[in-house]
């Protein structure tokens, strides 16, 4: 999707420049992930659990930063700098809504980076 306030919803790895994003430290320890396709950020603006993800113009305001925290095998859990809510998928498969919940260091918050050439 191409407009501010599109879902981001999760599909299974096809290497699609709409699955890939740039990871740019920002502040700190705090990145901006910007889509490859859109050249949108991803962004989390409210505080509850349940918080829509979605894409949005790079503002660099606090919901478009994003805390990443190692947990082995290129596997991170993603805390919003806004809400400090994780970024989380309710379940396996294809077009599943992505949004933020209270960090739990479950599955369904692990995320893997995949560094491509």
């Amino acid at each position: 999707n191409t407009n501010n306030g599109d879902p981001c919803y999760s599909y299974a790895w096809t290497a699609s420049n709409s699955q890939q994003w740039n990871i740019t430290q920002s502040n700190g320890n705090l990145y901006k992930v910007i889509n490859c396709k859109t050249n949108k950020a991803l962004d989390s603006y409210n505080i509850e659990n349940g918080a829509k993800v979605y894409t949005w113009d790079y503002v660099a305001n606090s919901d478009q930063l994003w805390a990443f925290i190692p947990c082995g095998n290129n596997y991170f859990y993603i805390i919003n700098q806004k809400s400090k809510l994780a970024l989380t998928q309710s379940i396996q498969g294809n077009g599943n809504s992505i949004f933020c919940w209270k960090y739990l260091g479950n599955l369904t918050q692990k995320w893997k980076l995949i560094l491509l050439d």
